[in-house]
Parts: C-alpha cells; sequence; structure tokens
C-alpha cells in the first residue's frame, strides 16, 4: 500500500491516539460503518470491532466483489505514516459484519488514526466501486 505521506480527507474522521484510555467509537461514510474500541499502552494500539456496508449495498446489490478495509497511522498534520490492512470481506455478501482484532506496534510519531476502505459492489452486470482512501500528497 502506497499511502505513507498522503493526507487523509476529511471524510475519513481522524481520531486522536490515547495512551491506556478505553474509547468506543464509531467511523461511519456514506458507504461503511466501523464500530470500535480500542487502547494505546506501551507504544502499542489494541483494537476490535466490526464493519458493515450501509444500507444503500444492503438494499441496492447482491453482492460485493472486493472490499478491504485499512487503517491508517497518522502524525500531527494527518499524514499516513503508516498502513495496515484492518479487515476484509470473506463471504461477499452485502450484510456481512466483518469483525477485526488486532495489536499494532505504533510508528515513531503517530498521533493520529484513521480508517479506509476500497470496495465494488456487484448487481446482476452492473459494477459500482467505492472507496474512502489517503490519495492526495498535498
Amino acid at each position: 500500500m502506497g499511502y505513507q505521506g498522503n493526507l487523509v480527507t476529511p471524510a475519513m474522521q481522524v481520531v486522536a491516539l490515547q495512551e491506556s484510555d478505553s474509547m468506543t467509537s464509531s467511523w461511519a461514510t456514506f458507504d461503511l460503518t466501523i464500530d470500535y474500541e480500542f487502547m494505546g499502552d506501551d507504544g502499542f494500539m489494541d483494537i476490535s470491532g466490526q464493519a458493515v456496508l450501509s444500507e444503500h449495498y444492503q438494499m441496492n446489490y447482491n453482492s460485493i466483489s472486493r472490499l478491504y478495509v485499512y487503517l491508517f497511522f497518522l502524525d500531527e498534520n494527518s499524514r499516513v505514516l503508516e498502513s495496515a490492512r484492518l479487515v476484509r470481506s470473506l463471504t461477499g455478501d452485502v450484510d456481512e459484519v466483518m469483525a477485526f482484532s488486532h495489536r499494532y506496534k505504533l510508528p515513531a510519531g503517530a498521533t493520529d488514526f484513521s480508517f479506509g476502505y476500497d470496495g465494488m459492489a456487484r448487481e446482476i452486470r452492473t459494477f459500482s466501486s467505492f472507496y474512502e482512501l489517503p490519495l492526495s500528497k498535498k
């Protein structure tokens, strides 16, 4: 993943990293909702939760060809320091609940994090690509 150095978009809702505090929250866009809990501790971050597609995809498409959900570690300027694949669709069902639980070593200089995704939904012969990724260097 070549996102290092890129800026996240305002839609990507940056979350501040906190040491020793457990936080439960949601991150949502038109396409996807991620409910998560994280805790920072001694240079590591534990994060768990689930990601689901929005009702738009559940009601208008019959499957997903691909869906990858990413975690981006950011510096104080919202630039990507490091990225990791958080979870991916395994079934291709539009109503799949994609559960995750990971422990990450925080990269040096990380002050925040955000999520992103890249997917493609399908309805018979029609495909719809959707994503929210840090693509800009400006």
